[in-house]
């Protein structure tokens, strides 16, 4: 394909809605400053929505594309560097932004993108201008700013994190503030004294994705040679895996966690969410973790245990992203479990999920993780919970496959095994890159990801034996059948259930997605292929990785 014909064909794609077919004729474009006026906008919302952020770059490193934005396009394009993990390209210039004192949101994601690349002075400095009066007005801007300040004054008690909220503009004493407080330091010793958590702290409703700022692991760039200036050859391959050993690696991962969780910053944390337990839920249970691939019921069921003695969370206030979720399934695959290596991930989950946990004990009910996005994190869970069980929700192959691909549900969000270049010489190894596939290598990673998902509960069940782990298929919860209530009672034994009561709640549609994609010329051929993957992969004693780069950056026009 000639570069005008691939530029002609891009065009007719983004008139028609056509997202894959648009980011496949993209991906062979040599030079993307050379697009009509407007056209970047367009593909910064095409890669964000299909996930490929290693195009989003390509975009917003072009010579004069950053400049020629539309302040909402440059806010949305470096939300996606931060994603991806590439605040290095704001922090270096390479991406060059030169924001008004109005533009407070994408301030805020530069300042993000600072504190990733451990520049929290700057970063702070961002916080403390334009930003001060949003600090105390937005949630997102005071999550943001009590992060970068715990990092940067390194605060570790109550004492010292209320005088820096203060300084940011907080009030400590809000029941808000101090719940998130609870992600930097211990909980107090009184624990009687400890204020349920209000509405303000968590939405009963889903909450909007705020990604961890930490983590050293980050999206491979595509530049002139190659990615980040190595060729394919500096990665190493995807790693495959045998289904009947995949339990193996996953106690072996949890062994690890155990024994990074005796050191003090862990235990100490760990004793105060067991206080809050003892003191408001002693007979409330271990965190209860659903496996799934998503899109098979997990919002009806999050729904329907609000009531009672769970407390579900389908969204978290901190959500781990793609890259940390790579890298947790990259070191499982490859038994890179090491105290010491797994300890920056596991601090990362514990920050990330513990206020959550302590909010579920104070207000006297088990905590509930229902988001497909953590269960990566499920030996983590068991390493830190010994009667953590899990629920593997599930549904016909055919239905996730059509919203995974056909309602752009997938996104290279979701568990892909990536070929990968780690970092050495800073002591846990924890810096990464990971190469993201071709768009039209979709089809192959939603088949792998499908059948990992199911390996992966087997796995966990094998490795921590319980009769309160079950198996539902999404169909026969929907249709109310007697193995449907057998399963739920089984982990849910305190929820009250009946089998009218689960026929009148999952038989009505409940977060139902509307078509985005059907009419793309792809979207067929890649369920078909997605499903060919997952058959087979299913069978397969040992499952191949969802794909491998050749040495050259692969054509994607075949």
């Amino acid at each position: 394909m000639t570069q005008a014909t691939a530029r002609d064909a891009l065009l007719a794609a983004l008139k028609a809605d056509h997202f894959y077919a648009g980011l496949r004729a993209f991906e062979t474009l040599d030079d993307p400053a050379a697009l009509p006026p407007g056209t970047a906008e367009r593909m910064i919302h095409l890669t964000l929505a299909l996930g490929h952020f290693d195009q989003l770059m390509r975009i917003m490193r072009a010579p004069g594309i950053a400049a020629s934005l539309s302040p909402a396009m440059r806010e949305l394009g470096t939300l996606g560097l931060f994603i991806a993990g590439r605040g290095d390209l704001v922090a270096s210039g390479a991406v060059p932004l030169s924001p008004k004192r109005q533009e407070l949101g994408l301030l805020l994601n530069m300042a993000q993108c600072l504190e990733q690349v451990g520049e929290s002075r700057k970063a702070m400095s961002i916080m403390a201008g334009p930003l001060k009066q949003a600090v105390a007005t937005n949630d997102l801007a005071g999550r943001v700013a009590m992060h970068i300040g715990a990092s940067l004054f390194e605060v570790e008690d109550s004492v010292r994190f209320a005088a820096m909220a203060k300084a940011l503009g907080l009030a400590p004493d809000d029941n808000w503030v101090l719940y998130q407080s609870l992600r930097y330091v211990p909980v107090p010793r009184d624990v009687a004294r400890l204020r349920k958590p209000g509405e303000a702290v968590f939405p009963s409703k889903k909450m909007p994705l705020h990604t961890c700022i930490g983590g050293r692991q980050r999206i491979a760039a595509r530049d002139g040679a190659g990615w980040d200036g190595l060729g394919v050859d500096a990665f190493r391959p995807a790693p495959s895996y045998r289904p009947d050993a995949l339990s193996d690696l996953v106690a072996r991962q949890a062994e690890a966690a155990r024994t990074a969780l005796r050191a003090p910053w862990f235990a100490e944390r760990l004793d105060g969410l067991a206080r809050v337990r003892e003191r408001f839920a002693p007979d409330a249970a271990d965190p209860i973790q659903v496996i799934s691939t998503g899109r098979a019921g997990t919002t009806a069921l999050q729904l329907f245990l609000r009531r009672g003695a769970y407390l579900p969370y389908h969204t978290f206030v901190w959500q781990l992203g793609p890259r940390h979720r790579f890298d947790l399934l990259n070191r499982l695959l490859t038994d890179a479990n090491d105290p010491a290596s797994l300890a920056p991930a596991l601090r990362r989950y514990l920050s990330a999920r513990i206020t959550e946990w302590i909010a579920a004990y104070r207000l006297g009910k088990t905590p509930v993780i229902v988001s497909h996005w953590d269960v990566i994190f499920a030996p983590f869970l068991r390493a830190m919970f010994p009667e953590a069980r899990f629920l593997h929700l599930h549904r016909r192959a055919e239905g996730v496959a059509a919203s995974q691909v056909g309602k752009r549900q997938f996104a290279m969000s979701q568990l892909i095994a990536l070929p990968t270049h780690r970092d050495r010489g800073e002591g846990t190894n924890e810096g990464a890159s990971f190469l993201l596939p071709p768009c039209d290598m979709l089809p192959d990673c939603v088949g792998w990801y499908m059948a990992f998902t199911r390996h992966f509960h087997e796995a966990l069940t094998r490795a921590f034996p319980s009769d309160r782990h079950a198996d539902l298929a999404s169909e026969a919860l929907f249709e109310a059948r007697p193995e449907a209530l057998d399963a739920l009672h089984a982990v849910f034994p305190d929820a009250p259930v009946t089998q009218d009561m689960v026929r009148r709640h999952f038989g009505r549609k409940i977060n139902e997605k509307q078509d985005h994609s059907f009419d793309d010329p792809n979207t067929a051929g890649y369920i078909e292929r997605a499903l060919a993957a997952h058959d087979a992969r299913r069978a397969a004693a040992e499952v191949a990785p969802p794909w491998t780069p050749s040495p050259k950056p692969a054509d994607t026009d075949s």
